[in-house]
């Protein structure tokens, strides 16, 4: 409700961003064992409960207004990437909202801004769980969206470096996202970042199933 009341107010939105992160960031161990059945099937996560509220919708829409507010941008992909804690949300969420663009075009406008990218990646490697995210990643040429944000900044944000590497692997698991792979020059990126980086190629890692 704040969030939709006072949409062009930014230090607002940051704070309501953040708050659903910590919020949706709580775990929880499903109903209680001597749960009813209809107490079973009642039984809903935080992250669902803030996906149901639209809280996402209104996390997603504060990104794409704010895209100039860095502070904001980067607690929305936070509360995001909580809220897809709940898989079964994260692939409501890519199936119903144009999250997956919005980070492939966030990625592209600011690969100069590593901060920034550290809180995409994990989103991004969340959501890449999902074949239909997945197949989204591929088809918006989004891999070299992250090969070249590890290119220009891993070696110094090694978050970023891990973040990236693992949004790769969750695509990797998928067999249409190998095709991309195949056709694109990931691997040699990979492989060129270690030789470059040799004091440091524990960190750079080249996952043997992509």
């Amino acid at each position: 409700s704040t969030m939709r009341h006072f949409k062009g107010d930014a230090e607002l939105l940051q704070i309501a961003c953040e708050v659903l992160a910590n919020f949706a960031s709580l775990e929880e161990e499903g109903p209680p064992e001597d749960a009813t059945e209809e107490e079973q099937a009642e039984w809903m996560s935080v992250q669902r409960v803030v996906y149901d509220e639209e809280g996402a919708k209104e996390v997603l829409s504060a990104i794409q207004r704010m895209q100039a507010n860095s502070a904001v941008v980067k607690a929305g992909f936070d509360a995001l990437h909580n809220i897809c804690s709940d898989l079964e949300v994260s692939s409501e969420l890519v199936a119903e909202l144009a999250v997956v663009p919005t980070l492939i075009d966030l990625g592209r406008q600011f690969d100069w801004d590593a901060d920034l990218l550290e809180h995409l990646m994990p989103l991004l490697a969340t959501l890449a769980e999902s074949p239909d995210a997945a197949a989204a990643v591929v088809s918006l040429d989004g891999i070299p969206v992250i090969i070249s944000a590890m290119e220009q900044h891993g070696m110094e944000n090694t978050e970023l470096l891990f973040a990236g590497q693992l949004a790769l692997s969750s695509l990797a698991v998928h067999e249409s996202a190998r095709d991309a792979f195949a056709n694109s020059n990931a691997v040699e990126s990979l492989i060129a970042m270690i030789r470059e980086n040799a004091s440091n190629a524990a960190d750079v890692g080249v996952r043997a199933y992509i």
